[in-house]
């Protein structure tokens, strides 16, 4: 189940750690921070407010400023931090990047600091493993004696040039000095063995998906989703609740294409109002060529679609969040409302309904399948299937005589009794199920299983085979 806390900590605990490291004057200092003096926090979330105009709009105001950072542990750095992150630059990059980080250093955006054990910006216990760090690299970077921070304060604006290169100043560094990079904004450690080159790859920008980070967790209800990456932008983070995990490959491209469409409205506004203020349309349209731009490349999303979002304001240590919602009025389960819209923008999405009668075959693969079902069971709470699997299962609806077979994904098995699941199918026989409709399961109803991994059938489907070989 997924942990909102953690979600709002990796939304704006992090971002704290950046305004602690920079909230002292720029340079190569050897710091010590007074993590009391709050008021002197430049945290991305906190300068960002939002509200819900009468009209249902919501207006926004972006902050002048944001911060990003990126921390290296490294036991013996230099004695001149700026020369060496220059040299650094000159001998691994490019002319007109270390030109331009050159710029961002002499012009105080840019800085560079070291730090001891004791007071170093680290995010809080568990944050790192939980963001998909390795044990091996959270030991090293938790256990390190010193640390070097990269930090850029810069406006809010795409491309996000001070972020580019700061981010390339930090890879060309740390490639020279042999150790990790923490992204202290997106919770993201690596070890380049090359420096960023070429982070403009495409007609002179950067992908816009390579510049945040989407976040999925199951609950009960469904998959939830968060976007990391929006504060670089001055924007809230998007997340959506309750999603049927087999519309997983569609939404991830359906959010990205939204954080996109946001960043390219608020960016474009303020270059043309010059204002801070900027005031979301109610609803927001989505087209295929906003998701095509997201990832810089083709999909198979065609036409568009409507989307609502709600203002969800949270307290005053955490960040506001815009969520996904179903609109107002319509009575669909959020399941069935993001099938129509996974079908308006990518096509079918049903997995097909099988009526057939109970023949011996039928119900040895029915048997074979029960037999197997605790099996599939641990290896699903366990989270031992295939990376980027779903698991979904098969169960009989029986109507005026007549039985149909509808497929289920599996969001939650906690119990071994009961399944809580998003259906996979629209009945041909009633109304009783519907796509996307949330439902719980009892497990003696279960007459077939199978995982998938991108849509394809790599396990299980003991009674497709008996259907598929008649």
């Amino acid at each position: 189940m997924p942990n909102r806390h953690l979600s709002t900590v990796l939304c704006s605990v992090c971002l704290t750690v950046l305004a602690t490291a920079g909230c002292a004057a720029h340079g190569d200092d050897k710091s010590s921070i007074d993590s009391t003096n709050s008021d002197s926090w430049n945290d991305n979330s906190h300068n960002r407010s939002g509200k819900i105009t009468s009209s249902g709009t919501i207006k926004l105001t972006i902050p002048k400023h944001v911060t990003s950072a990126y921390l290296m542990p490294l036991d013996n750095p230099p004695a001149n931090l700026k020369q060496a992150v220059l040299d650094s630059a000159r001998k691994n990059l490019d002319s007109k990047s270390y030109e331009a980080i050159r710029k961002l250093i002499e012009s105080g955006e840019l800085s560079v600091r070291e730090f001891s054990a004791k007071d170093a910006p680290l995010p809080p216990s568990g944050l790192l493993s939980a963001s998909g760090c390795s044990k091996e690299q959270e030991a090293v970077i938790i256990g390190a004696q010193k640390y070097v921070l990269v930090l850029v304060e810069s406006k809010p604006e795409w491309p996000p040039v001070g972020e580019i290169y700061t981010s390339m100043a930090a890879s060309a560094f740390a490639h020279d000095h042999i150790c990790l990079i923490l992204d202290l904004r997106l919770l993201k450690v690596s070890a380049p063995s090359q420096p960023i080159k070429n982070v403009l790859p495409h007609n002179g920008q950067p992908r816009f998906t390579d510049c945040i980070t989407l976040l999925a967790s199951q609950s009960k209800s469904g998959e939830w989703y968060t976007t990391k990456g929006l504060d670089l932008y001055g924007l809230p983070e998007l997340q959506l609740f309750d999603a049927p995990p087999y519309l997983s490959p569609n939404l991830t491209r359906i959010i990205n294409g939204l954080a996109w469409k946001l960043v390219s409205l608020s960016t474009s506004r303020k270059k043309e109002s010059n204002s801070d203020i900027f005031v979301l349309p109610s609803p927001i349209e989505l087209t295929a060529d906003d998701i095509d731009k997201a990832c810089q490349e083709v999909s198979q999303a065609k036409g568009k679609v409507t989307i609502h979002l709600r203002l969800d304001k949270e307290t005053t240590d955490t960040p506001d969040f815009l969520t996904i919602i179903v609109p107002p009025g319509e009575v669909a389960s959020t399941g069935e409302y993001l099938n129509s819209v996974c079908k308006l923008l990518f096509g079918q999405t049903d997995g097909g309904v099988f009526l057939t009668t109970r023949t011996s075959e039928i119900e040895a693969a029915m048997a074979k399948a029960r037999a197997s079902l605790p099996e599939i069971r641990a290896r699903f709470i366990s989270g031992k299937l295939p990376k980027g699997a779903g698991l979904a299962v098969k169960f009989p609806h029986e109507y005026q005589g007549e039985t149909e077979f509808l497929w289920a994904f599996v969001s939650e098995w906690e119990k071994p009794e009961m399944l809580n699941c998003h259906c996979a199918n629209d009945s041909n026989l009633s109304p009783t199920y519907k796509l996307g409709q949330p439902l719980e399961l009892k497990a003696n109803l279960v007459a077939d299983w199978m995982v998938q991994v991108n849509g394809k059938q790599t396990e299980g489907g003991f009674t497709n085979k008996v259907l598929q070989n008649k």
